[in-house]
């Protein structure tokens, strides 16, 4: 594939890219995350060193038959070992290293004198040689290293045509001898392009699918990051809206009740000691929230009693710590709620309650549970006061926004009747099934 994602013809990538893509030191060019790029790593790194082996394996063979073929004459058998050794070494000097440092002029040299040397070993035995069996590896090596398939293509085209002129010339130029090699150049020429266009197609299709495979680990550990990240979030979401609910407010009691215990320390003694007994109180509460806060337990009024008798003590505590009457009610047959649910009605009556006493200024409060098993399926609680209400369209603050994300979260949901000077009406439901 290319930079943008898109999927990279033969005709536009060749082999030797390919392999200078996966070379130790190259990294920076592969896709950026390692998975199937890995894989096919590991693959060239076991192909190219039996590359190397084949091919000098492949020259050593030529030489030796070479050498053995009586056909040959004494300085005929010599000159053409010579040759191969010419190209062994240039295959040594420069056919390695454009594996590691690809380039086309070096591609060019180290073709040019390979074939020169394998047409000067045609000249030599007069195409009377073992040495043809070198073309199983020449043509591999122009697919390889030249940089584009077109490119390895032509070189191919000219290759073939070099060996079948100087067959021609050898055989003298004839008519019989030109229908002979011509017909086989054009077989040979086939083949060659049939399957260096196979092999690099091949090769370029293993690339793609290792790019697809690293694309989907990306995506894999992009999603995986973004849920830890969600995740994370939500966590502190959480924990905001129970610092909220239960510290935050209860240090609000204990300023509250320090406060007007300062005002009545010298005029009413009675009345501070009464206040001191609600503010340990009030603070041993708040030590028990912040405990449960840490261990991730339910509130406290809910680890003692059921959801009914929590709601009245919560209401008890904040008429001692406001004077603000409270009048509770039940509606329909008790059932039984999951815990995340009385969680969230129990949250939403503090909420509720710390409102009205930092802002409502009312006189009274009603506060009505509800238990709607049938047809409905909810349960809710709803806290109505007297005070002065609000406009709720612009006065949804943490609060309300903690109550509604809290009732979401279960399924269930929150609704708030408001006007100035008309008091306020907050319910919140959620289903009774978990």
């Amino acid at each position: 594939m290319d930079a943008t994602g898109r999927r990279v013809s033969p005709w536009r990538l060749s082999a030797a890219e390919v392999l200078r893509r996966y070379l130790p030191g190259n990294e920076a060019e592969r896709p950026p995350v390692s998975g199937g790029s890995d894989e096919l790593d590991r693959w060239w790194g076991r192909i190219i060193p039996i590359w190397h082996v084949l091919y000098l394996g492949l020259l050593a063979l030529a030489a030796v038959t070479t050498l053995i073929d009586v056909r040959l004459g004494a300085d005929q058998r010599w000159a053409a070992a010579g040759l191969i050794a010419v190209m062994a070494a240039g295959y040594l000097v420069l056919g390695v290293r454009l594996f590691e440092e690809p380039g086309p002029l070096r591609a060019v040299l180290y073709l040019s004198l390979t074939w020169s040397a394998f047409y000067g070993i045609l000249l030599v035995t007069s195409g009377d040689t073992s040495a043809f069996l070198l073309l199983f590896g020449l043509f591999p090596q122009v697919w390889a290293f030249l940089p584009s398939p077109r490119a390895a293509a032509a070189a191919s085209l000219v290759g073939i045509c070099g060996m079948t002129l100087t067959l021609i010339h050898l055989g003298g130029w004839g008519w019989t001898v030109t229908v002979r090699h011509v017909p086989e150049a054009i077989m040979q020429a086939g083949l060659v392009l049939l399957m260096g266009l196979l092999i690099v197609g091949v090769v370029n299709q293993a690339e793609s699918r290792a790019a697809v495979i690293d694309e989907l680990e990306a995506t894999r550990s992009e999603l995986a990051e973004t849920e830890r990240a969600r995740g994370v979030l939500a966590e502190r979401e959480r924990l905001a809206r129970e610092i909220h609910d239960t510290l935050a407010q209860g240090f609000t009691s204990v300023l509250t009740l320090a406060q007007a215990i300062d005002a009545s320390l010298e005029r009413d003694p009675d009345a501070v000691r009464e206040r001191l007994a609600l503010l340990e109180r009030t603070a041993r509460d708040n030590l028990a929230e912040t405990r449960a806060l840490v261990n991730a337990l339910a509130p406290v009024d809910l680890q003692q009693a059921n959801l009914p008798e929590a709601v009245r003590r919560v209401a008890a505590r904040f008429s001692d710590e406001t004077g603000v009457r409270t009048e509770i009610r039940e509606e329909g047959s008790r059932v039984a709620i999951p815990v995340h649910g009385e969680i969230v009605l129990l949250r939403a009556v503090q909420e509720s309650l710390a409102n009205v006493g930092k802002h409502a200024a009312a006189s009274q409060v009603r506060i009505t549970i509800s238990f709607l098993p049938e047809g409905h399926g909810l349960a809710s609680v709803s806290v109505t006061d007297d005070g002065r209400g609000f406009l709720v369209e612009r006065s949804e603050g943490f609060g309300l926004r903690g109550m509604r994300s809290r009732a979401q979260q279960v399924g269930g949901g929150l609704e708030v009747v408001s006007a100035p000077g008309a008091g306020t009406t907050v319910r919140v439901h959620v289903p009774i099934s978990a």
